[in-house]
């Protein structure tokens, strides 16, 4: 069984910021299973599709709207899951988008060092194929916010090692845990396709 880390972004933000019981804090996944089972107070954890309309009550409300390695779940049209997503900020606020580029360093990823993660990604690519998803969904991400208006956009990309290509062995061994983690996801989402 893979440890779980669902939840740890927002507990680690609301860890980091002073004042963190002024504020009120919510998670989503579309799986409910991953969700930690007895948060603080100020933190609660709902199921949301990330190809659904947000409910009413939460429009306007945020002050950040963070969003990660979802977008492929929004199929042929994830302009209209960003569109959701902004519409969750306040005025002012900032929406941060986090997506893969799909696109690997060949000394990173390749057959012959790693053969079980290009395995994979064939398998991501096929999903996404059938969904009719944007496979490289992260270098489109600019385009998305700025058609919503934004004009303060920022993009950074970062190459991770991933396994035994990343230098630290505590590093590689996380890196295993959350492909295992996102293949569950994946097999699961597989396996509603069908």
């Amino acid at each position: 069984m893979l440890k779980r880390f669902s939840g740890t972004w927002l507990l680690d933000l609301r860890s980091d910021l002073q004042n963190n019981m002024s504020h009120t804090y919510v998670g989503t996944d579309l799986n409910p299973k991953p969700f930690p089972a007895s948060p603080p107070s100020n933190v609660t954890f709902q199921v949301q599709d990330i190809s659904k309309a947000w409910p009413d009550e939460m429009k306007g409300t945020f002050d950040l709207v963070h969003q990660r390695l979802c977008l492929l779940g929004a199929g042929p049209n994830p302009q209209a899951a960003v569109h959701s997503l902004c519409e969750l900020v306040k005025t002012g606020g900032w929406v941060q988008l986090i997506e893969a580029s799909m696109v690997f360093p060949e000394d990173i990823v390749n057959s012959e060092t790693t053969p079980v993660y290009c395995d994979m990604l064939k398998v991501m690519k096929a999903v996404a194929s059938h969904v009719g998803a944007a496979w490289e969904i992260g270098g489109t991400l600019r385009g998305h916010l700025e058609a919503e208006g934004f004009t303060d956009v920022h993009e950074q990309t970062i190459s991770l090692r991933m396994g035994k290509t990343h230098p630290d062995e505590k590093l590689a061994k996380n890196g295993v845990v959350s492909c295992g983690i996102a293949i569950e996801g994946l097999g699961a989402f597989a396996r509603s396709m069908l």
